[in-house]
Order: structure tokens, then C-alpha cells, then sequence
């Protein structure tokens, strides 16, 4: 049975709350539009996570409320990093 955007979603941010960074390669689509920043696709996601991460630390969130529409899905999620 083919899974819904919104279900490879949830998939992708559990597994990546548990450290688990294969599941960019396995899950997120090479040209992903991140809509709340840029630079974009995977390696944006990679390049945007290293910057917060190596800025303020390691980034914790808390993923409030999915909504998903076709290949659409949007995502509300309070994020933060713990300071070093």
C-alpha cells in the first residue's frame, strides 16, 4: 500500500528526533521546498540544520500538528537549540 506525504513525513521527522540522518537520503525529495527557509532540498536541510547546530547547538523540536494534502504537507513545530 503507497503511504501518504503526510505519513513519510511523520517518518522523516521521528527518525531524524532519534538522530537517525540516513532518512534524509531515504525520505526527503533531492529538490524538497522548505517554504520558512532557504537554501533548499537536502543538502539545504543538511546545510541549515550544521548552521543552527553549530551556532547554538544541538536543535530539539517539538512537532505540534501535521496537515497533508496530496504530495503537500505542512508542519507545525516549535524548534530550539541548547546552548553550549
Amino acid at each position: 500500500m503507497k503511504r501518504t506525504a503526510e505519513e513519510i513525513v511523520r517518518e522523516l521527522v521521528t527518525r531524524l528526533d532519534s538522530g537517525d540522518e540516513s532518512s534524509i537520503d531515504e525520505l526527503m525529495a533531492v529538490d524538497m521546498v522548505n517554504h520558512a527557509a532557504a537554501p533548499q532540498g537536502r543538502e539545504g536541510w543538511r546545510q541549515i540544520v550544521a548552521t543552527i547546530e553549530h551556532d547554538l547547538g544541538p536543535i530539539r523540536a517539538d512537532h505540534h500538528t501535521f496537515i497533508g494534502t496530496g504530495d503537500l504537507v505542512g508542519l507545525l513545530a516549535q524548534v530550539g537549540a541548547w546552548p553550549r
